[in-house]
């Protein structure tokens, strides 16, 4: 029984180290990081202090399986300062396949009005960079980030400045008194401001005067202004009689002007915007 001992044993070390060599799976060949680059598509605006910067993302996979990237975290610059708030990133999930290149849509939506105040927003143009750092993992279970970064500049557009230079009663009458109002628009923009409509309203001491519309106004060149008449009728019939006593009796008024003004800007990516204003003040009144 001796002489079998050392034969047996030989044979269980050979089959211990081919089930050994056979109980995993070889380990997984490194991959290759993905290479990322973004671009700027085009710019958007909804308004002049909310603008929208729309990039595509451009991925290369070099490895031998199937690639997925989610943004992680963004980071956006302003005119050299980094922001803290008043932005919002996106991108949508990137697939590639082995040795594929795709490309995803990805945006930043800055809310001008809602930056640090001590950003430096005063220059005429606004120079913004935007950093996007993608997490990617591979099929095998590879996983890592990349970083890609671009530029855009775009002119800061602002809303036009308005106030009331004189009221006038051109002519009063029983039941209606005729008003001629000279505003004064002015254009504090880079590039002409084409006034398509203008609505508003005039109150006289916080009782409603007068309203009406305008189209075609006019159109202010670049840090220009201009000087425009608007004819108002004052109606009287659903009004106390004392009031037109007092209109006619009145040296000055203290007034209130409301109203909203379609500017078309010939920018690309804000080619006309609605703009709201309220001024209050105090003119005399001329006969």
């Amino acid at each position: 029984m001796k002489q079998y001992v050392p034969f047996l044993a030989a044979a269980l070390g050979a089959i211990t180290i081919f089930f050994s060599g056979c109980s995993g799976a070889p380990p997984a060949a490194p991959q290759t990081a993905p290479a990322a680059a973004m671009v700027l598509d085009r710019i958007e605006a909804s308004g002049p202090d909310e603008v929208t910067l729309r990039f595509f993302v451009h991925v290369s996979n070099p490895g031998t399986e199937e690639l997925v990237m989610r943004l992680e975290r963004s980071r956006v610059f302003v005119n050299g300062k980094e922001l803290s708030s008043g932005y919002h990133s996106g991108a949508e999930v990137i697939r590639a396949a082995p040795g594929a290149e795709e490309k995803a849509a990805a945006l930043c939506t800055l809310s001008l009005k809602n930056l640090d105040p001590s950003l430096p927003l005063e220059t005429e143009e606004l120079d913004t960079k935007t950093i996007m750092e993608f997490a990617f993992a591979f099929d095998g279970g590879g996983a890592g980030s990349v970083v890609t970064a671009e530029d855009a500049s775009f002119p800061r557009i602002r809303e036009p400045l308005f106030s009331i230079v004189s009221i006038a009663i051109m002519q009063a009458e029983l039941i209606n008194t005729r008003l001629k109002v000279k505003i004064r628009i002015e254009n504090p923009n880079p590039f002409p401001a084409a006034f398509s409509s203008l609505s508003y309203e005039l109150y006289g001491h916080g009782r409603f005067w007068a309203g009406g519309s305008e189209t075609n106004l006019c159109t202010i060149p670049a840090k220009g202004a201009a000087e425009e008449e608007l004819f108002l009728v004052m109606n009287f019939i659903n009004m106390q009689r004392n009031l037109l006593d007092q209109v006619i009796a009145m040296r000055r008024v203290r007034y209130r002007f409301t109203g909203t003004a379609e500017i078309g800007t010939g920018v690309e990516y804000l080619p006309s915007f609605t703009s709201a204003f309220d001024i209050q003040g105090n003119s005399e009144v001329l006969r």
